[in-house]
């Protein structure tokens, strides 16, 4: 075995200096020899992703292009196939990772899947008003901005930050993961996130309900501004939330607006010092007629700058979008500022988002892949060495440690 992963390595290192190759990397410059797949699923989920190589590569180079192939799904599990799915649809998913070399696919299954039956994502916690039980779409995640950056690449970010927001038991509705290795067509494809989806289906699949009973929307920057992207359900509910957020209607937020939860997720949000929020990564949604709710994602731009901006800093000089109205105007209200501040408080001293806990997840996520990441490393250079790797984790710990410090300080008098 010892022998294969030399050779995987060598071809690896092979590829990478043959640039002119680079663009049809899944063709030319395969290694002989792969990893047992079967074997290495005893630690880690391990997904074969195969598909016809042509269509693969025309879909990998026009990335910007909605393109979507058809393929099949297999996963192993502790040396077995648990899952073994033909006519998926697969699409390149993110917007800026979607340029990297290592793209997000997103995994369409012919009909749900019975997770109970199929182990098909089994994190560790899910939280008590959410299931799992049929999956419909996962996503293969390459970590966004956690991948690419190799000055602070670790390939944790998201999942550990989410896992911590799991573990505090907050009211929020966010998306469940594992990490495993992708394969394309039986060769090496990288380190990876497997987790569920903030689709419609997905959170359908979340609440155990009809997806057209989702109205769901999202928020992101554009070239042009900060725009909202009607998805899914009943478009007028969407209208009459913004409408009653441009006209300060208090009163009518207050009853169609989850209050708990949006506490929650702001807290978090702002706790983190989430870069790409709130101005993107947003998604707001309701169950047919119950309150909105808010979904987190994407948090692999977190405390890596404004790491001493007060909490709500980070919201007011954020530019213009529908989050900060929503939460200014609404923090003016003396009702919700009490209850803002004192869930802000609580959590802060609980412990639950103290360092030490952040520090036990991140332990439990880098050690997952330790032994995988030379092979990771060998084929993108994010980071660029195995120690840069070792310091970008303590890099993690140390900027957590310090908003955590400096968050602590601001919002307990």
């Amino acid at each position: 075995m010892q022998t294969k992963y030399i050779i995987l390595i060598f071809f690896i290192l092979v590829f990478s200096a043959c640039s002119k190759y680079k663009e049809y990397y899944m063709v030319d410059l395969q290694p002989k020899e792969t990893l047992d797949m079967a074997e290495l699923s005893w630690k880690i989920p391990v997904v074969d992703i195969l598909v016809n190589v042509d269509e693969y590569n025309n879909m990998y180079n026009n990335y910007q292009e909605d393109i979507h192939i058809s393929g099949t799904f297999v996963l192993f599990r502790k040396g077995k196939i648990v899952v073994d799915v033909k006519g998926v649809r697969l699409g390149i998913k993110g917007n800026k990772s979607a340029e990297f070399e290592l793209k997000s696919l997103g995994v369409l299954f012919p009909e749900p899947i019975d997770n109970t039956a199929s182990d098909l994502l089994n994190p560790v916690q899910i939280l008590p008003f959410h299931s799992l039980g049929y999956i419909r779409s996962i996503r293969l995640r390459n970590s966004g901005n956690d991948f690419q950056h190799s000055r602070n690449a670790t390939m944790i970010k998201d999942i550990s930050y989410t896992r911590l927001a799991i573990e505090a038991g907050l009211n929020i509705d966010l998306m469940y993961a594992e990490q495993c290795l992708v394969f394309l067509n039986s060769d090496f494809l990288g380190v990876m996130n497997m987790r569920s989806e903030s689709t419609a289906h997905g959170i359908a699949g979340l609440y155990k309900v009809d997806p057209a009973q989702v109205t769901l929307a999202k928020v992101s920057e554009t070239s042009s501004g900060v725009i909202v992207e009607k998805q899914n359900g009943d478009y007028q509910r969407i209208e009459n939330l913004l409408y009653a957020i441009d006209n300060k209607n208090i009163k009518y937020l207050k009853s169609h607006i989850d209050i708990a939860n949006f506490i929650d997720y702001i807290i978090f949000q702002t706790f983190t010092a989430n870069h790409d929020w709130p101005h993107s990564n947003v998604k707001f949604f309701a169950l047919g007629n119950s309150k909105f709710s808010f979904f987190m994602y994407d948090l692999d731009n977190c405390n890596i700058r404004n790491l001493s901006h007060h909490p709500l800093q980070l919201i007011e000089n954020s530019m213009k979008n529908p989050v900060k109205d929503l939460f200014l105007l609404l923090y003016k209200d003396e009702q919700f500022k009490a209850e803002f501040d004192n869930r802000y408080t609580e959590l802060l001293q609980s412990g639950l988002l103290a360092p030490a806990a952040f520090e036990n997840i991140t332990f439990i996520y880098h050690k997952s892949i330790e032994a995988y990441m030379p092979f990771h490393i060998a084929r993108y250079q994010h980071p660029q060495t195995l120690v840069e790797w070792y310091n970008n984790v303590d890099l993690l710990h140390a900027a957590f440690e310090k908003r955590e410090q400096f968050v602590r300080r601001e919002i307990i008098r």
